[in-house]
């Protein structure tokens, strides 16, 4: 088995979305793959496919959840993540104005979208500058299951929630 990615606390994660924020040109995006992973348990493969279309309605507002699509998973098996508040206001502050709608949420400057592999290599540096060694695009998603199960979520939403069986 590998090395398992380090599970942060909320004051290590509320400090690597801060420094994201102040340390890089892309600071917005980097802090929000932070609060995706985070708070909405997505895969790095999963936040690396987000298009905009997943949580906007037709209006253009961010909805209450992400829906993300068979071929964006792990196991080509769609779901519906919930969005808390604090992720609705984040996704539509960082919303760019025009038509975007059918465009990758997390964009590599010039190059286009990442990669799986390049948004995980991104995310580690991101925490590694913050100071927060070992953690990884792996990170929320241990730190989302965990604290649910610590709040006594039953397990079996747990498991729909991050696309677990």
């Amino acid at each position: 088995m590998g090395k398992q990615a380090r599970q942060l606390n909320e004051q290590e994660i509320e400090h690597a979305i801060s420094s994201a924020k102040e340390d890089t040109v892309y600071g917005e995006r980097d802090a929000l793959c932070i609060m995706l992973t985070h708070l909405a348990g997505l895969r790095v493969c999963e936040l690396a496919s987000l298009r905009w279309d997943n949580f906007l309605n037709h209006n253009g507002a961010v909805q209450n959840a992400i829906r993300l699509t068979n071929d964006q998973t792990k196991r080509n098996k769609g779901r519906i993540v919930p969005l808390c508040d604090r992720l609705q206001e984040a996704l539509a502050a960082f919303k760019p104005a025009g038509s975007f709608v059918h465009t990758t949420l997390v964009i590599r400057s010039k190059k286009g979208d990442f990669s799986p592999n390049s948004l995980s290599q991104r995310m580690s540096s991101v925490y590694a500058r913050a100071g927060l060694q070992g953690a990884s695009s792996h990170s929320g998603r241990r730190y989302l299951v965990n604290t649910m199960h610590d709040r006594l979520v039953p397990l079996r939403y747990v498991q729909e929630i991050v696309g677990h069986k």
